[in-house]
């Protein structure tokens, strides 16, 4: 209500992204803290704001908060002008909006697409602010979803829809700090994590990174060959990937993308980790990673599903 964005990601306590430290007030969970916490972490007063339900004036200590009007949240008009298959189960769009109508964002967030018939779903953005006039979006198809089924359908650019945003958000890395910087992206997970890189190459990154991208199948891996060329023109850039089917890709780890990263990252006590992908997977990672060593003030995600 007073315009001050908070960080969330899954909505559904599951990722952690909200974690927030009571100091005063009181609250409820009428459906459970969530698990997105472990418990020593609850033991030590942190809560899951989207699952915190206040019963009073309350206080909390965030991690991170952008002053309200900072990035305004809008409503704006938009044609689809590209509209590109990226593989056969992934859709690239990108969104051109009014010339006349600014709209701010910064690398990690995401935007609601809103459809002709009022169908409205959250997409992250894929591309840095930096990089142009056009919003990209990375969408997978959902069997039977009404909404990827019509973005899908569309068959190339034109047609005009509506977004809102944006909403959420990583913390932005830096981009020359000495720890390690960690991604692992599931699916188009990818998404805001392109966009952070991105940011990074705009401010000239020297940070060692390291990036983990998982698929079901080889066909799903469709950001290989542009993580192969930044990984090449960029030597701090080293890039994994992942498949959990039989895979003839080149230097492809087999299995789950959280277990390959578990397996390579020896020691987690002094790296800074962004996980973004399904939400069974960002929750099963960030619990390993803590029992590993790993600050929770540290791990920072954006889950969906």
């Amino acid at each position: 209500m007073a315009g001050v964005p908070l960080l969330h990601s899954c909505r559904g306590g599951s990722c952690g992204a909200c974690r927030a430290t009571w100091v005063s007030g009181e609250v409820s969970f009428p459906a459970g803290p969530g698990l997105g916490l472990t418990d020593e972490e609850r033991a030590a007063g942190q809560l899951l704001l989207c699952r915190a339900h206040p019963r009073s004036d309350v206080a909390v200590a965030v991690r991170s908060l952008r002053p309200a009007g900072e990035i305004e949240r809008r409503r704006l008009p938009c044609r689809v002008a590209q509209w590109e298959r990226l593989s056969p189960e992934v859709l690239k769009l990108g969104l051109k909006l009014p010339a006349i109508e600014p709209f701010r964002w910064v690398a990690g967030q995401a935007i609601d697409l809103i459809l002709p018939d009022g169908t409205q779903r959250a997409y992250s953005l894929a591309a840095a602010p930096t990089d142009g006039p056009l919003l990209e979006l990375h969408i997978a198809r959902v069997p039977d979803g009404k909404a990827t089924g019509a973005l899908f359908a569309l068959g190339g650019p034109g047609a005009l829809l509506t977004i809102e945003g944006p909403f959420g958000g990583f913390i932005p890395p830096a981009a020359h700090a000495a720890a390690p910087l960690v991604l692992v992206a599931g699916g188009t997970g990818y998404a805001p994590l392109r966009a952070l890189l991105r940011a990074l190459i705009a401010e000239g990154w020297t940070r060692p990174t390291r990036l983990y991208f998982g698929v079901r199948r080889a066909a799903e891996l469709y950001a290989d060959t542009e993580l192969r060329d930044l990984a090449e023109r960029h030597p701090q850039l080293h890039y994994i990937p992942v498949c959990e089917e039989a895979c003839s890709v080149a230097n492809v780890r087999r299995g789950r993308v959280h277990a390959a990263l578990l397996n390579e990252e020896k020691d987690v006590t002094d790296v800074d980790v962004y996980a973004a992908g399904p939400s069974p997977m960002v929750a099963a990672l960030r619990t390993e990673l803590l029992a590993r060593g790993l600050s929770g003030e540290r791990f920072y995600a954006d889950a969906f599903g």
